[in-house]
């Protein structure tokens, strides 16, 4: 007659029903969101009539800063053709990474499709900016804690700051990673490390 198989132990058998509630999880959610997709697959943006921008990194983001391009602010100078010019060749140049005269770019693209052009620019913002997310984290137990000052610190210099120390990609990498991927990586930290997004989530987003 044949003994009895052992009893399970009850650390495996723990083991064993967290893996099937981590599965049954994943089974019940298991799309990542578009936006998150994008940015982990670092899907190159469409292009813009016959430009093919590249993604915005914190270097590129600088350099529109560095060049005060109307993309970040949104104050373009409609009202003077030559300057409207002139700030859509600067920012395209910066996009693309190649240098574009008003000659050329009065050639590309119809004066009719300027407007469009400037919506699909600004929607290339949107992108890189869409996956950032404000987390909190939770207060120990029994402590008060004060609020943040804010102390109008660059947030891209804290951007870096933060993946540079939390995973093995170093500054000038991280300047030229997708400010995307780079916003996705930063709040998937922060939810590891217990915090939860105060507002919409991805699933939200598109």
């Amino acid at each position: 007659m044949s003994e009895p198989p052992p009893a399970p132990d009850p650390d495996d058998l723990a083991h064993l029903r967290a893996e099937a509630d981590r599965i049954a999880a994943l089974r019940a959610d298991p799309r990542t969101p578009a936006i998150c997709r994008r940015a982990l697959l670092r899907t190159p943006p469409p292009p813009i009539g016959p430009f093919h921008p590249r993604p915005i990194t914190p270097r590129i983001w600088l350099q529109l800063e560095e060049t005060a391009s109307p993309l970040l602010t949104g104050d373009w100078p409609c009202t003077a053709p030559a300057a409207l010019l002139q700030a859509i060749c600067g920012t395209l140049a910066i996009l693309t990474g190649e240098p574009l005269t008003e000659e050329q770019f009065i050639d590309a693209i119809p004066v009719s499709d300027i407007p469009r052009l400037l919506t699909s620019l600004h929607a290339l913002t949107a992108r890189a900016t869409g996956t950032s997310m404000k987390m909190r984290y939770p207060t120990p137990s029994g402590m008060t804690l004060p609020p943040v000052p804010d102390d109008h610190f660059p947030w891209i210099p804290r951007l870096i700051a933060r993946i540079a120390t939390s995973t093995p990609i170093p500054p000038d990498a991280i300047l030229d990673t997708p400010l995307d991927l780079l916003f996705l990586l930063d709040s998937s930290l922060a939810s590891i490390e217990g915090a939860t997004a105060t507002g919409p989530d991805y699933r939200d987003r598109t």
